[in-house]
């Protein structure tokens, strides 16, 4: 590792700052290359996503039922989302077929 440079005030590994403004210039050397836009950031910053279904942890009868041992990597973490997406869509078309007018239960 090098060592630091006193006088440098300034964060490297940042392109912009929380409000959007650019801080540092972005290569040119690759093409299209630019910093991404509020708009990106956002979207793959979304904090809190996950508690969708994580915040039911503490329901330990729900959550032995539904989780695995161990720890998914994360195409097998998208490939349950998938799963369980489909699974309730399934329960969505199923109860429009039927005619019911009830509310899937929660």
């Amino acid at each position: 590792q090098i060592s630091s440079i006193p006088s440098l005030d300034f964060d490297w590994s940042r392109i912009v700052n929380e409000d959007g403004t650019q801080i540092a210039t972005v290569g040119t050397h690759w093409p299209l290359s630019r910093a991404l836009s509020k708009d990106e950031r956002e979207r793959i910053t979304r904090t809190g996503l996950c508690m969708g279904c994580h915040r039911e942890m503490r329901n330990k009868d729900l959550w032995n039922a539904v989780s695995t041992q161990g720890r998914l990597t994360d195409s097998e973490h998208i490939e349950l989302m998938n799963k369980l997406l489909r699974t309730y869509f399934d329960t969505l078309d199923s109860v429009r077929s039927t005619g019911e007018s009830k509310a899937v239960p929660k």
